[in-house]
């Protein structure tokens, strides 16, 4: 299979297609309803930081028909353990 990148350059492959679609079309009606660019590009960076990690976790493009509550909790905890890594001094 052929991979497709979006407008940023990056790799479709870490979301299925209609995930994608999905995306595309939760970002046209938060336009529409006239979030300002910053929004939507946070949006649109936390849903692809939250697709990487599944991809990488699960060996599958992620599709929210699939995810779990499961996998909702297992975010939550690697984004606390990063986070939790970030306030930790390096030990010397």
């Amino acid at each position: 299979m052929r991979s497709t990148h979006d407008s940023r350059g990056d790799s479709r492959d870490f979301a299925t297609e209609s995930e994608w679609s999905r995306h595309e079309r939760f970002l046209v009606a938060l336009k529409e309803r006239g979030r300002r660019e910053l929004t939507l590009s946070a949006y649109d960076s936390d849903w692809r930081a939250l697709a990487r990690w599944y991809l990488d976790t699960t060996g599958h493009s992620f599709d929210l028909a699939s995810f779990t509550p499961m996998d909702a909790a297992d975010y939550l905890g690697f984004l606390v353990r990063e986070q939790a890594g970030d306030r930790v001094a390096p030990v010397a």
